[in-house]
């Protein structure tokens, strides 16, 4: 408070308005001085009032050590007082003296030290200030007192523990049962009334307990468990009523053991749940045998084209299964991912007639496009589209199972302007192979042009239309494969070893410098293709330029390189090269070519 009269002051100063820098005359200075002396005076004032108000407040209390002494001293008035506690110490005395020459505790001892503390409480209340020493003696003498009363219930409780666990040895379950609830009841006993005594122990009634609980829990388990047994072999031979009753009966012995037993080791939650989904088994056995011969008659439809029929008894399946999930959700019968597969039978068998009519589109335009017919083609490619997006539409859940149909479409309609480009670069290229009915094979390398059509990218280094795909790896080639086959309506494929050295033919010395890219005559790159002469069958640069991949097992980790490539020497190549990459190998002088098949022609 002075300081915030201080600043109150201060910051009135400040504000006071200050003279301009001119000479004042007498009456000017005069009005100042009154004004400073007016504050000063007031200044004065208020520091006397706050002085004189902070001196009416509560005065500090000064306590001497007196009151720490145990006996009252003379500076204790009430002899009354004193005398209190005098006798208080004479008749704790005369206990503890009792006590060391080996008396047990009677009635006249507790009257002793019960008139000792009535005495030293008498002396707390009435002494009109606070002695810890006081307080802390009335504790320790009702500590004592405690002590000495709940002794003797303890040595009982401890007694009837060991005559129990005694009697638990010999197997006298009934004997155990009974002392060793007494032996807890007399510890609560002590707990409850002798809260302070050195025999209070809260723990010791829980440990009981369980034991009781053990000992009680244990023929009710061994009752379950037997009834569990008998109800398993009247399974065993059929007798389904019988068994429901026994498992019931087990399930009702566990349910009271869980609810009345739960500190016991028998609490056993997982095997309740099992009994309660053996007993709902057993009631839901005709539910779902019915539903069993649903399926089976859904099933048998569905191998004989029905599939109306087949869908609507998958329907009916499905709704037993739900009514099998609501009456008996624990049984080993209910089942939610069972309903999710009965709605699927269901939509595919509905599906099948919509799935034939893709089919059979699919066929058309397949036949379209081997025959080069490119208008007829579109128009088919254009209604199978129309037919998948209805499909989609209705039967979303048997889509999935349909992904390569749907990534054949999806391909072939974002490659549906380049069709007639496709057909023309590949059916006017095709060589006969001597020896070969099933298949020709394309006379030149995949050249950059025609990969670009097909596939939307070109991996090659060396680019150019007309040049021979370079850096392609075995998979890409392979997948190259399977598009132009969806473009030109018939089976495409890598060709073999055999083919591609039956297309080859005899080479000779004298067809390598003509036929040929090679070390000597490339420049280290590649050239375009059917740039060079053709050899006896038509076929172009089988030989070097680049080397070209073969057919391989899908499960093996590499696939062969054959005929060499413009880094080799004409000697190299006269031995036709063969040579296993990886896979997934890149490289400038890899490259690939590809047969089709002619099946039904």
């Amino acid at each position: 408070m002075i300081c915030l009269n201080i600043c109150i002051l201060f910051v009135g100063y400040v504000n006071y308005p200050q003279p301009s820098p001119r000479v004042m005359d007498s009456d000017e200075k005069n009005k100042l001085l009154r004004r400073i002396l007016s504050y000063f005076f007031v200044f004065v004032f208020i520091m006397g009032l706050i002085v004189w108000i902070s001196r009416l407040g509560p005065k500090r209390v000064d306590m001497d050590e007196s009151w720490r002494s145990e006996s009252f001293d003379e500076s204790v008035e009430d002899e009354g007082l004193a005398q209190l506690l005098i006798e208080s110490e004479r008749l704790e005395q005369a206990f503890l003296g009792s006590r060391e020459q080996g008396d047990t505790l009677n009635a006249e001892h507790a009257l002793m030290l019960e008139e000792a503390i009535r005495l030293q409480r008498a002396y707390v209340e009435r002494l009109g200030r606070v002695d810890i020493d006081a307080i802390g003696r009335l504790k320790r003498l009702e500590e004592l007192l405690q002590n000495e009363q709940a002794d003797v219930l303890l040595e009982e409780s401890l007694e009837l523990e060991r005559v129990g666990r005694s009697a638990l040895s010999e197997g006298d379950k009934d004997v155990a049962i009974n002392t060793l609830y007494q032996a807890a009841y007399l510890q609560k006993e002590i707990n409850e009334q002798y809260p302070l005594s050195q025999a209070a122990d809260y723990g010791r009634p829980i440990r009981l307990s369980r034991i009781i609980q053990d000992l009680e829990a244990e023929p009710l388990s061994i009752e379950s468990y037997t009834a569990e047994r008998a109800a398993r072999e009247a399974l065993d031979i059929g007798d389904g009523d019988q068994a429901k009753k026994l498992f019931q009966t087990a399930t009702v012995l566990q349910e009271r053991i869980n609810t009345d037993y739960k500190n016991t080791r028998y609490v056993d939650f997982a095997r309740l749940n099992a009994l309660i989904r053996d007993v709902q088994t057993i009631e839901a056995a005709g539910l779902h045998a019915h539903f069993l011969s649903v399926v089976k008659q859904a099933e048998e439809y569905e191998k004989s084209g029905n599939y109306q029929n087949a869908a609507q008894a998958y329907a009916s399946a499905r709704a037993l299964q739900e009514e099998l999930n609501q009456k008996y959700p624990k049984s080993r019968y209910a089942s939610s991912s069972r309903i999710s597969s009965l709605r699927h039978a269901e939509q595919l068998a509905l599906s099948q007639t919509s799935l034939q009519s893709l089919k059979d589109q699919l066929s058309k335009l397949d036949i379209a496009l081997a025959h080069r017919d490119v208008e007829a083609a579109t128009k088919h490619l254009n209604e199978l589209d129309n037919l998948w997006m209805v499909f989609q539409k209705e039967y979303a859940l048997v889509v999935q199972e349909q992904s390569v149909l749907a990534e054949k479409i999806e391909y072939l309609m974002s490659r549906k302007g380049n069709l007639k480009a496709i057909l023309n670069a590949v059916y006017g290229q095709l060589m006969a192979v001597p020896g070969v009915l099933d298949r020709k094979l394309f006379n030149a390398e995949m050249p950059q042009g025609l990969f670009r059509l097909v596939m939307a990218s070109n991996p090659s280094r060396h680019v150019g239309d007309d040049l021979p795909v370079d850096s392609v790896s075995w998979e890409e080639a392979t997948r190259f494969c399977k598009y132009l086959a969806w473009c030109i309506g018939r089976p495409v494929e890598l060709p073999d070893e055999r083919l591609f050295r039956d297309a080859l033919g005899q080479v000779n010395d004298s067809d390598i410098s003509s036929q040929t890219w090679n070390a000597t005559n490339s420049g280290i790159k590649t050239h375009p293709i059917r740039t060079k002469s053709p050899n006896a069958h038509g076929g172009y640069d089988l030989l070097g330029n680049v080397a070209e991949w073969l057919d391989a097992d899908p499960s093996l980790e590499t696939a062969a390189v054959i005929g060499g490539s413009m880094e080799d020497l004409p000697q190299i190549l006269e031995q036709v090269p063969l040579v296993d990459f990886g896979k997934q190998s890149r490289s400038r002088t890899i490259g690939f070519r590809f047969c089709v098949y002619f099946l039904n022609d």
